[in-house]
């Protein structure tokens, strides 16, 4: 019971963590920037 609570707390605190991260890095730069740094041309 205490592990289930706590793995949802993880995935709760993991969701917020890197769906702030992922506003911040759209609003610091355009979309077309991020996906050039994705998939860099050959």
């Amino acid at each position: 019971m205490i592990e289930e609570m706590e793995g949802k707390l993880r995935n709760s605190l993991d969701q917020v963590y890197f769906g702030k991260t992922r506003e911040m890095v759209c609003t610091l730069r355009p979309p077309s920037e991020v996906a050039q740094m994705r998939m860099p041309e050959s």
